[in-house]
């Protein structure tokens, strides 16, 4: 009886801890033009002033938020008021998601997309004595994949991200929504576009790669990456 109850509640708690793995998202936020910000989720401050803000680990539900614009001057000893209030009000994260928002010229809070958080990458052959079989291949995990991020981030030009970004997806094992991750990092349309079409060799769920698309201000661009993926399918 007691090894029946063990056996119960092992299961429960295995349950319960892929539940929770399950309910974790992550938040990208930014102001429109990529001036600095301080940000406040559900009453907690991360000082940090950043350009692009990343919180990974959220809970699902509605969560309360205020984001401020760091003052430079301040630093230099030129204002008095170190920060202004950007935006207060909530925002609404979906379950094993990535939310992606912006704070607009008006200072409203915007959603411009959400992806689902993928598990496993798109399986791939792997042939062993001629015998070809199927098998899932997990992707880059999150922390690694967060270290590639935070590096590329912490360069000021891009051109050094983007040389970074081409250097990260050939040699680590991406989905279309990480590279589209690191596509967002990314400030000028010519090197989103450079990115999104090397990328593209090296993606293990081309069928995917549509959400790129996401990342573009032209349709233009969109175009033409969807020209350039034609013509190598």
């Amino acid at each position: 009886m007691k090894k029946a109850l063990l056996t119960i509640a092992t299961v429960l708690m295995l349950v319960s801890i892929t539940k929770a793995n399950h309910d974790e998202s992550q938040l990208n936020l930014r102001f429109y033009d990529y001036r600095l910000i301080v940000v406040e989720l559900d009453n907690q401050i991360f000082e940090n002033p950043i350009s692009e803000f990343y919180l990974n680990n959220i809970e699902s539900g509605r969560h309360f938020i205020k984001v401020w614009e760091f003052n430079e001057h301040f630093q230099y000893g030129c204002s008095s008021q170190p920060m202004r209030l950007l935006f207060r009000g909530n925002i609404d994260i979906p379950r094993n998601s990535i939310v992606n928002a912006l704070v607009t010229r008006n200072r409203n809070l915007k959603v411009v997309y959400v992806l689902p958080i993928p598990t496993f990458c798109e399986p791939a052959p792997i042939c062993y004595n001629s015998n070809a079989y199927y098998a899932p291949i997990n992707c880059l995990n999150r922390n690694e994949f967060e270290v590639i991020k935070h590096t590329i981030n912490n360069r000021p030009f891009d051109s050094t991200k983007l040389q970074i970004a081409k250097e990260a997806v050939s040699k680590n094992r991406m989905n279309s929504y990480q590279v589209a991750e690191l596509v967002q990092l990314l400030t000028f349309e010519s090197n989103k576009l450079e990115l999104a079409k090397f990328a593209y060799q090296f993606v293990l769920d081309p069928k995917n790669y549509y959400v790129i698309y996401n990342e573009f201000t032209f349709d233009s661009s969109i175009n033409e990456l969807s020209a350039f993926i034609g013509r190598r399918s």
